[in-house]
């Protein structure tokens, strides 16, 4: 049972402890040893990028939105599965979190579209292994809460709806990682060999109240009162990002909340 109790953008951190993980968008270590990110708007390259030129940019459309590695361990908030709109050969739309460590290491866990049965099933990924949960949730389904946490105890991950562990899984993670983990949200259409344009689907989905933990800390804060991290290394763009910039549209672009995926070009 986990208890979460929602008061001005903070809530209480009480997690129970257990006795006892589509996108490639984990960051290489030799980046994260960078003093800062060059903004060179001489590199055409950084502003209009390849596929190859955006970690994890063959694997599809998506937005991602990620915090600086600064020792996340927790994530919930209220959600809106994404509607799903006329989907072509091999598009599938996922809706998740992830952390990752500076060492390379990483877990993800959230929801997973079911291109046959055209429902939503909650997952966590760890490495190349799934765990699916037993319930399945239909387009625009409201999820509230969701929870995604590590525990620092037992480097277990815990995907949770409402109060219930949907899906549980081992991570890799070890002690030296915690202090240093980032936290990313996802939003995209899977498609392999994205060529930046042969996605033909649609997405649209909602979250709100979005909270995150740090392991230092009793309490979850809002999204919002952490910087995030992105860096261009001079051939590859690393954390946020919206990829292709005219797939992804924001109601609230300076939240990056409320989001469409869609060739706007079309």
């Amino acid at each position: 049972m986990v208890d979460v109790i929602y008061l001005l953008g903070m809530a209480d951190k009480v997690e129970s402890k257990e006795d006892s993980v589509t996108d490639d968008t984990y960051t290489e270590t030799s980046f994260l040893g960078e003093s800062n990110n060059k903004h060179d708007i001489s590199i055409s390259s950084k502003n209009n990028p390849t596929p190859s030129q955006v970690s994890g940019g063959t694997t599809g459309a998506f937005s991602r939105v990620q915090l600086k590695f600064d020792g996340f361990d927790g994530v919930n908030g209220n959600f809106w599965l994404p509607y799903v709109h006329r989907l072509g050969d091999g598009e599938q739309p996922w809706f998740y979190f992830g952390f990752d460590s500076t060492k390379g290491r990483g877990v993800e866990g959230g929801f997973s579209y079911q291109t046959g049965r055209k429902v939503w099933q909650g997952y966590v990924r760890n490495s190349n292994r799934f765990e699916y949960s037993y319930g399945t949730w239909s387009d625009g389904a409201e999820i509230r809460p969701m929870k995604f946490y590590i525990d620092t105890n037992s480097a277990d991950s815990y995907l949770i709806v409402g109060s219930e562990k949907i899906v549980v899984m081992m991570t890799f993670f070890d002690e030296s990682d915690f202090s240093s983990l980032s936290l990313k949200r996802v939003f995209s259409i899977a498609k392999n060999n994205f060529d930046g344009n042969n996605i033909y689907g649609k997405i649209s989905g909602d979250f709100y109240n979005l909270l995150v933990s740090k392991v230092n800390s009793d309490y979850y804060y809002s999204w919002g009162n952490y910087p995030e991290y992105s860096l261009w290394d001079g051939g590859k763009w690393y954390g946020t990002i919206a990829w292709p910039t005219y797939y992804i549209k924001y109601y609230d672009p300076d939240a990056k909340m409320a989001s469409w995926i869609q060739n706007q070009n079309r």
